[in-house]
Parts: C-alpha cells; structure tokens; sequence
C-alpha cells in the first residue's frame, strides 16, 4: 500500500509540474521525480544547454541548481555526473532510460562511508 501511495504521489507531482513550467518545455526538459525520504517524494527538472544540463530541486524551501554534464548519451540513455560539493572528492552520477522514463540516482565518494543508496524513480521528456 506505502508502495502505491508512493507511486501515485510521484505521477501527482510529474503531473503538476508539466502544468506549473510549460514554458521549460522550449528545450529537451525532463521532469523526475524519486523518493529521497522515506516517503517524500522528490521533484527535480533537468533542462538541456548545449551539451550540459541544469539541474534544479527544491528542498525544505531552498531552490538548488547544479550543472550536469553529459557523460554518455544515445537514443536509449542518459549518463548525466556533476560535483555538488567543491570541497568533497566525489560525483552525482544520474542515469535517465529514454524509452521506459526510468531514472537512477546516486553520490559516489571515495570513501565507502560518503557513498549515498541509489534511488530509483520516473522521468517524463518533454
């Protein structure tokens, strides 16, 4: 039941961000969307410029935008790595399926204390 209550939280925040941001839909823009607590599910864009894309999420009421670079990409997948902490060794490595709208996230660091779970979501391409 907690499983579909997740589910259908992520589908009613994919769906009203597709209604908030109707102008991001100019460039390739995908709307994600992954539980990164327990039952909080979190919302981030990723809009494409030039060959990088800018991430943005809001979390306890602070807006964050990050650079993603393109590692890999074909028409089947998304390979996406930036370094959120300047001061820290390690990377954010995302991975969007383009066919199926899967996405995986994790933190990789270079002690095995600083790598985070990977978390699993959707992503809609606009």
């Amino acid at each position: 039941m907690n499983l579909l209550n997740n589910y259908l939280k992520e589908k009613y925040v994919i769906t009203f961000s597709l209604l908030l941001f109707p102008a991001i839909t100019l460039s390739e823009s995908y709307f994600c969307t992954y539980s990164f607590i327990e039952g909080s599910p979190e919302l981030i864009t990723l809009q494409r410029q030039g060959t990088e894309f800018v991430k943005k999420f809001t979390r306890n009421g602070k807006t964050t935008q990050y650079i993603q670079k393109i590692a890999y990409e074909d028409d089947q997948s998304l390979y996406l790595i930036n370094k959120p902490k300047p001061e820290e060794i390690g990377a954010t490595i995302a991975l969007i399926g383009k066919q199926d709208g899967s996405y995986s996230l994790l933190y990789l660091g270079v002690n095995e204390h600083d790598t985070s779970d990977t978390y699993y979501g959707r992503c809609v391409a606009q």
